[in-house]
């Protein structure tokens, strides 16, 4: 637990190939080589965990995301699409429910277990704002820019840079009016979602 290739590929270099191996490494030495991390793993190859449980965990920063699996793979980019209008709808949602908005979206792309790469994982500032169509397409704005065809199996939306705030930001290229339709239409469903479900 909490060592990843880089640490593996240090401790290689250092001859630890064992939990056994770290707990009989000489300690300032492995302090002088990987600083507090290699205290805490010192620690923890001893069972020691210095933790202070009492104390309140608090986030550095909010954020708020939705994440799957998908059923089977998908192929064609609309129906990829309509899973992600999906996911950046539900996020926004939740992000009204709580009164806030972010100045941060996140796409998360994985690919097929067949497909030789990974996936992708990108994100953009944003003005702040949660109303549901923009979300959606600054997160098409990142599929098509990063989507190259492939078979995708996992998706996933994230917002951060978190404030909160109910106050809705006006746009230079929008009519006011248009504006706030949205945040009505968003409100409208928001009421009828919390009375008949999703």
């Amino acid at each position: 637990w909490g060592i990843g290739r880089r640490t593996a590929k240090k401790f290689e270099l250092m001859n630890i190939k064992s939990v056994y191996d770290l707990a009989h490494y000489d300690y300032h030495l492995l302090k002088e080589k990987m600083g507090v991390i290699g205290e805490q793993l010192y620690a923890h190859a001893w069972g020691i965990d210095r933790s202070d449980i009492a104390k309140k965990y608090t986030p550095l920063e909010k954020s708020y995301s939705n994440a799957q699996i998908l059923p089977r793979d998908y192929t064609l980019a609309s129906e990829i699409e309509l899973v992600i209008k999906e996911m950046a709808d539900q996020v926004a949602t939740r992000l009204r429910q709580k009164q806030c908005q972010p100045q941060c979206i996140r796409l998360f792309i994985g690919h097929s277990m067949y497909e030789s790469t990974k996936g992708f994982n990108h994100q953009m500032k944003i003005s702040a704002t949660n109303n549901t169509k923009k979300l959606t397409d600054f997160c098409l704005q990142l599929f098509r820019q990063h989507y190259r065809g492939e078979t995708i199996r996992q998706i996933g939306v994230g917002c951060s840079k978190i404030v909160y705030s109910t106050d809705i930001q006006l746009d230079l290229f929008r009519e006011s009016e248009e504006v706030e339709a949205d945040a009505g239409l968003d409100f409208i469903v928001d009421s009828i979602r919390d009375k008949y479900g999703f």
